[in-house]
């Protein structure tokens, strides 16, 4: 279900964020049972991803195709943003990875 969300449109702004931030609080929690908050990573991850997809429409958009404009504004911010989301996304797959494979090996040693 938490794909889904990146089809639905105004839903598509917001809630993959939270699905990342549930998936990111349950994988980080500590045996005391304290949940700790979201990384500053995460929200620039969603920021960088929103701005990416945000200037990748507007460079398709009719009134813009094929003007300096897209050429030497939109485009490249939308490569740089994308490349900086794929980045930051990978990091915090990496974390994610990470705490849950430390949170099975202490499960099963337990």
């Amino acid at each position: 279900m938490a794909w889904l969300w990146a089809f639905v449109p105004i839903a598509s702004l917001f809630k993959p964020f939270d699905v990342m931030r549930e998936i990111w609080s349950q994988s980080m929690e500590l045996s005391s049972g304290h949940t700790p908050k979201a990384p500053p990573l995460m929200a620039q991850w969603w920021g960088a991803w929103v701005v990416a997809t945000l200037s990748m429409n507007l460079s398709g958009s009719r009134h813009v195709v094929d003007t300096e404009m897209d050429r030497f504004v939109l485009t490249p911010i939308a490569a740089l943003a994308g490349l900086t989301a794929c980045v930051l996304f990978r990091v915090l797959v990496r974390q994610v990875n990470t705490a849950q494979h430390e949170r099975a090996a202490t499960s099963v040693f337990a």
